[in-house]
């Protein structure tokens, strides 16, 4: 669970997580953005976790249309009113399939 904004603390936990984008060892998950004040959550998922997390933090969902309900309210009141949650996937290569399982 991080809260956000990402300083450079948290930055270094966070990248330990998920990986940087680009590289070949990109892990799947499923990440949750909730909004502090409101409690709601925004629940997305990704092959590549630190590819799709960047970006949102690098602004780069923030160009497009049809954007949905979060990047608006990320618009609005910054990152500061949201935590982010982060869940792996376990990959159990033998059998071809991940599995996340979510308590």
């Amino acid at each position: 669970m991080f809260n956000l904004t990402l300083n450079e603390q948290v930055y270094s936990s966070f990248v330990k997580l998920v990986g940087k984008p680009k590289k070949r060892s990109r892990k799947q998950g499923v990440y949750i953005f909730t909004h502090k004040a409101s409690g709601s959550k925004y629940v997305g998922s990704s092959n590549s976790l630190s590819g799709r997390l960047f970006q949102y933090f690098n602004n780069l969902h923030f160009n497009q249309k049809n954007t949905g309900l979060l990047i608006p309210l990320i618009k609005k009141k910054g990152f500061s009113a949201f935590s982010l949650e982060i869940k792996l996937m376990a990959d159990w290569s033998d059998s071809g399939y991940s599995f996340l399982f979510l308590d």
